[in-house]
């Protein structure tokens, strides 16, 4: 077996299909935690099934599933889960972040999001960011969320996104008169959910704002 350093980016495996020291290492110790006995054939699996994961990722989620699993040795699903976050999870993430950034942020200044899918999904159901921001909480809010989190899986199954930020116009961006200059507020939702004061000055793709 190769060896490799843990805490870089890198493969299960090496160029000739060996399993690496480190993750025969991070499997091995979770199959005695859980009383499993792995074989070779087991072991090459999950290399495989992980491979697309950094080292760290990798031992981050075994752990995990050892501290707080049921007990038993975990699947390859189990592991991912651990790491990679479902539609459903990336969707509620961005709700909650949009409600904190429509307190933060409001609906003056724009914002940008990392996420493009959850932009997407916003204009959508609300028609733009200021009319997001009026929104009131209560029983149509659950609905439109019910609508939202859809909207999300839907447009991530179309597949007809891109990758890069998205900038919704805020109130004042949208009156027509606005000029965007260095040191301005404007606010950013990142792509793990956290709201962020941010200045104007880079130029960002935009998405036409829905008609009314």
């Amino acid at each position: 077996m190769a060896s490799v350093n843990p805490h870089n980016q890198s493969s299960t495996q090496d160029r000739n299909g060996n399993v690496v020291d480190w993750f025969a290492r991070v499997i091995f110790e979770t199959a005695e935690a859980c009383g499993t006995k792995l074989t070779e054939a087991r072991v090459g699996v999950y290399a495989a099934d992980l491979s697309d994961l950094t080292a760290e990722q990798i031992t981050n989620a075994f752990r995990t599933c050892r501290r707080e699993g049921s007990g038993f040795f975990p699947s390859v699903a189990e592991v991912r889960r651990q790491v990679v976050a479902t539609p459903d999870d990336r969707a509620l993430l961005a709700w909650n972040a949009m409600e904190q950034a429509a307190a933060k942020v409001g609906a003056y200044q724009s914002i940008e999001f990392s996420d493009p899918i959850a932009a997407a999904a916003l204009l959508q159901v609300f028609g733009s960011w200021p009319q997001w921001c009026e929104q009131e909480m209560g029983p149509v809010l659950l609905v439109k969320r019910q609508q939202f989190l859809a909207a999300y899986r839907d447009i991530r199954r179309q597949q007809a996104h891109g990758t890069d930020p998205v900038r919704l116009s805020g109130m004042l961006e949208g009156a027509g008169n606005y000029r965007r200059l260095p040191g301005l507020a404007a606010g950013r939702i990142t792509a793990t959910g956290a709201v962020e004061a941010i200045t104007e000055g880079t130029a960002l793709r935009q998405l036409p704002q829905a008609k009314e």
